[in-house]
């Protein structure tokens, strides 16, 4: 008696992959160290750049719109300043970036073996997650020296948000990367949008500056931006400066689950008919 193996897409409602990542969570992590190396293979300084990259960016920042702009850090370090909103946006739009690209990206291993295919989106985002987390260790040595050098950096117990701030977002980048995931694969100049996008949210997002030199009827606008709150609860927690509504923040939570589950439906739709098309 013949058996058949019949890959058909999910239902409509939410379905989180959870039993099938675990399933082939040895898959995730091999997936996850992978990106993770490939990522500085064959370069001279290697994982160093996890460090330069970031913490040449901020110092750009620090020469530029601190000090020849003369865009205000709230009385702050410049450094600290600067390098927090790189590293922070960094790991957003990077996430973003990558997981939109789960399908066209590796297309050649999804032709040759079957495997839940949002395990590599989700090992692209632990792999951000990881060289997050290495930088902000760097963070942490500016900010202690900071402490001891500066009296304005005033951290606060909003410190503890931090792992709230950075699940948010892992949610919208998750949420968004899919979405554009399932889409270009008909639409393939949706990545170009996508990197156009990415590129204009930056500037609408308080990451070269804070909320505080914005006037105040131009705020609304980049309050309607979910990252705003993330960005300036980080600054407010560590720096002692910045906005902290949590109305914002919760603002922001709702459309970071919202987008998540609207990513997974789309993804989950696409799922079955995606080796058709690519």
């Amino acid at each position: 008696m013949e058996s058949s193996w019949e890959i058909s897409s999910r239902t409509k409602c939410p379905d989180f992959y959870i039993k099938e990542v675990w399933q082939f969570r040895e898959l995730l992590l091999r997936f996850v160290r992978r990106d993770f190396l490939a990522s500085y293979k064959q370069t001279a300084l290697g994982a160093l750049w996890i460090f330069i990259q970031p913490l040449f960016t901020a110092l750009v920042y620090v020469v530029i719109f601190k000090n020849v702009v003369g865009i205000s850090t709230s009385g702050k370090p410049g450094l600290l300043f600067y390098f927090g909103s790189v590293i922070l946006w960094g790991f957003f739009s990077e996430s973003v970036s990558a997981v939109s690209y789960t399908y066209n990206s590796h297309a050649a291993i999804f032709n040759k073996v079957y495997f839940p295919r949002i395990v590599v989106s989700y090992s692209l985002l632990l792999s951000s997650l990881a060289r997050l987390g290495i930088q902000f260790g760097i963070y942490l040595l500016i900010f202690f020296w900071s402490i001891g050098h500066h009296e304005a950096v005033q951290p606060n117990s909003y410190v503890l948000l931090l792992p709230v701030l950075v699940f948010l977002l892992m949610l919208m980048s998750m949420g968004i990367g899919l979405i554009f995931a399932a889409l270009s694969i008909r639409y393939r100049d949706l990545q170009n949008l996508l990197s156009f996008l990415i590129r204009i949210w930056m500037f609408a997002t308080p990451v070269i500056y804070p909320m505080a030199v914005v006037p105040a009827k131009y705020r609304f606008i980049l309050l309607l931006n979910p990252v705003t709150p993330i960005m300036e609860f980080f600054r407010y927690g560590f720096l002692g400066a910045g906005m902290h509504d949590f109305i914002y923040l919760c603002y922001a939570f709702v459309f970071s689950i919202v987008v998540f589950i609207g990513g997974i439906i789309l993804f989950n739709l696409r799922d079955g008919k995606v080796m058709d098309i690519i």
